[in-house]
């Protein structure tokens, strides 16, 4: 009996390690989501921006909402809406860091160093330029364009499909989730948003609590009363509140059928809604403020600059030194798939405009060229790096028990 039980023990153990995600199966639905959000803000906002204005920034009736710092509808897609995006990403996230390519300690550390790598090096050109062009604007912006959008470059790991092998998305989960994380904390520090104490207690507290609970109570609808709890502690304290659903999906035990429950659901609602949702209220623009005078052709041509450069040359470079430090980079990221990488990575407009609404909320003129710059920044990087991954031969997909 003891020799037949064996093998079923381990072919089993594959089939695990290869469920489909949720996120990589509703691809496809990401993109176009996320495209026809973007067509239609830049197509409503072009057209009339007036209206776009009073119906993106109108403002919410709801009391307690306005108390967690949603006024608007703007405001309730990229906090309460994004969260269960986010929640979604922390549940793929915590299977991984269990079962997956983050299992592993010297896997794990190569998208941390890439993220990190490219935050640094994006400030560093953006200030270098800022400098040579006598822009001040650009120095005190340097931590704009740092931040990548996970929802952007799922869209263009969508429209490329199979090419990619799986362990590349998920690195870029990794290595997105990692500098969003990291934006909100220098975006605290820089812009000098106070923080509550007594909401970092709460907030470790609701923590512990949702961990501890979830091992003894493992249904669904417990994960989004905590989901709920933690976003409005996030927003009540003074963080970033979206990122409360990474929190949140990291904290859920992905052992547990719940986890397999939850990640269709929260990604059924991402792709339907909330992405779209989310890509029309982040990338309207106001035209008429974009004339090519005073510093907005200085932040035009220094953000895509340090977007495009500054991704690609610091994510490069930060797989590269943690290589050298022993920790190397999961299989089938390397050479176009890694530099493609690092393009895709310039993509992002939430944290990015939320970083520079902060540094300059009496200056209209300078966030909207901040925002111009960002978008035409995410379109250069997103057609770069679909045509170095459209172009290599077809990736095998590898074996993630093996990885």
């Amino acid at each position: 009996m003891g020799a037949t039980s064996r093998p079923t023990r381990l072919v089993a153990r594959p089939v695990t390690a290869r469920r489909r995600s949720p996120w990589i199966a509703g691809e496809a639905a990401i993109a176009a989501g996320i495209g026809l959000g973007a067509v239609g803000a830049l197509v409503w906002s072009g057209a009339a921006h007036a209206s776009y204005a009073a119906v993106i920034d109108g403002r919410t009736s709801l009391p307690v909402l306005a108390q967690l710092h949603v006024r608007s509808v703007r405001e309730l897609v990229a906090s309460p809406l994004l969260a269960i995006f986010f929640f979604g990403v922390g549940l793929e996230l915590a299977r991984e860091r269990r079962h997956g390519i983050l299992a592993r300690w010297r896997h794990a550390m190569s998208p941390i160093a890439a993220a990190l790598g490219g935050m640094a090096a994006t400030a560093i050109v953006q200030v270098g330029i800022g400098l040579a062009t006598s822009t001040p604007d650009l120095v005190h912006g340097w931590g704009v364009p740092m931040a990548t959008d996970v929802a952007l470059v799922l869209g263009v790991v969508a429209a490329v499909g199979h090419r990619l092998p799986l362990t590349t998305r998920l690195f870029l989960l990794a290595l997105a989730v990692t500098d969003d994380l990291v934006s909100v904390v220098v975006l605290g520090v820089v812009a000098g948003r106070s923080l509550r104490p007594w909401g970092l207690v709460l907030i470790v507290a609701a923590g512990i609590a949702l961990y501890a609970s979830s091992r003894r109570w493992p249904g669904t609808s417990l994960r989004w009363t905590f989901l709920a709890l933690l976003w409005a502690l996030f927003a009540w304290t003074g963080i970033e509140p979206a990122l409360a659903g990474v929190l949140t999906g990291l904290l859920v035990p992905s052992d547990q059928s719940s986890s397999e429950r939850l990640e269709p659901v929260a990604s059924w609602w991402s792709t339907r809604l909330i992405l779209p949702a989310f890509a029309l209220v982040s990338c309207g623009l106001d035209f008429s403020r974009l004339s090519w005078r005073g510093p907005v052709p200085g932040i035009l041509i220094g953000v895509v600059a340090a977007r495009i450069a500054g991704k690609a040359l610091g994510i490069v470079g930060g797989v590269a030194l943690a290589k050298r430090l022993g920790c190397d980079a999961p299989a089938g990221v390397r050479g176009r798939v890694l530099w493609g990488t690092g393009l895709v990575c310039s993509m992002g407009i939430t944290i990015p405009v939320l970083f520079a609404d902060a540094l300059f909320p009496a200056d209209v003129r300078v966030t909207d060229a901040f925002t111009a710059g960002l978008l035409a920044a995410s379109v250069v990087g997103a057609a770069a790096a679909y045509l170095l991954w459209r172009w290599p031969p077809r990736v095998g997909r590898p074996d993630l028990s093996r990885t």
